[in-house]
């Protein structure tokens, strides 16, 4: 069993994750990632063992907007708010 982490573009493991979540939650993913919602500030954190995404919790960074100003990952990354 290892952890692993930033594997959005492996189908393998995307595809386990996206199990392991219909088999715990009875969530189905598939079109979340397919309209790109999978993105750069969604970082799964995964135990893996023999190719199965057996345990995960992820992390999803949000922008929060307080008068205005962006406090968050799109800011960080020189981006305005919407």
């Amino acid at each position: 069993m290892k952890l692993v982490s930033q594997y959005r573009d492996n189908e393998s493991l995307r595809n386990s994750f996206m199990q392991l979540a219909a088999n715990v939650f009875g969530v189905d993913f598939t079109s979340w990632h397919a309209k790109g919602y999978w993105g750069e500030h969604y970082t799964p954190f995964s135990y893996e063992e023999g190719g199965n995404i057996i345990a995960n919790v992820s992390v999803n960074e949000l922008d929060l907007v307080m008068e205005g100003k962006s406090h968050g990952p799109a800011n960080r990354h020189g981006h305005d708010p919407p």
